[in-house]
C-alpha cells in the first residue's frame, strides 16, 4: 500500500480501496491512458493467486522480504530456475550491482527510471520490508487482513 500509494501519488485509503476492489484494473479510463492498455487486476488476492495457481507457464515465488533476507540463496534459485549457467562470484556480483542503495543512485544519476510515471517523485523509494505496518493504522490494517487474511497466511504475512 505504501509502495502504491508513493508510485500513484494517491491517498493510503484510495490506494487500500483499490486493493479490495474485485473490478480493479489499471488504466480504468475509457479517454486516456498513456502508453498502457486497460488491464483487469481485480482485488489483489485474486490477482495475486490467479499467478500463483496458474499451470500453464513455470514459476518461481520469491517474495521480496526473501531477497533482502538471504539475496545469495533466492538468486542461486533463480538462476537454476532459469537454466542459466553462473559462478557464484557472478551471482555476487549481481546481487551487488542490485543493492537498493545503488538503483537509487543509478536513477537519481540517470535522471529517472523507465518505468516510472512521470508523476512519481522515485520508483526506487525506499527499498524496506513492513512499512505497512508502521504506517498504516489499526482501521486500515485491519481492512486489507480482513479482505486477504487467507493470501496472507499463504506467504506467511500472518500467523
Amino acid at each position: 500500500v505504501i509502495s502504491l500509494s508513493n508510485f500513484y501519488k494517491k491517498p493510503i485509503n484510495e490506494c487500500i480501496d483499490l486493493l479490495v476492489n474485485e473490478e480493479a484494473s489499471l488504466c480504468a479510463s475509457d479517454k486516456h491512458c498513456g502508453d498502457q492498455v486497460r488491464q483487469f487486476l481485480g482485488d489483489w488476492g485474486s490477482h495475486v493467486n490467479s499467478w500463483i495457481n496458474q499451470e500453464k507457464i513455470p514459476k518461481l515465488i520469491i517474495k521480496y522480504e526473501d531477497l533482502l533476507e538471504n539475496p545469495f540463496l533466492h538468486f542461486k534459485s533463480l538462476i537454476k530456475f532459469l537454466r542459466i549457467e553462473a559462478e557464484d562470484d557472478l551471482i555476487t556480483e549481481a546481487i551487488s550491482n542490485s543493492e537498493f542503495e545503488k538503483l537509487q543512485k543509478k536513477e537519481s544519476f540517470e535522471g529517472g527510471f523507465l518505468e516510472k510515471p512521470d508523476h512519481c517523485d522515485k520508483f526506487f523509494r525506499s527499498g524496506k520490508a513492513g512499512e505497512g505496518l508502521k504506517k498504516l493504522n489499526d482501521m486500515q490494517i485491519e481492512k486489507i487482513v480482513k479482505k486477504f487474511s487467507v493470501t496472507l497466511k499463504k506467504f506467511n504475512y500472518l500467523d
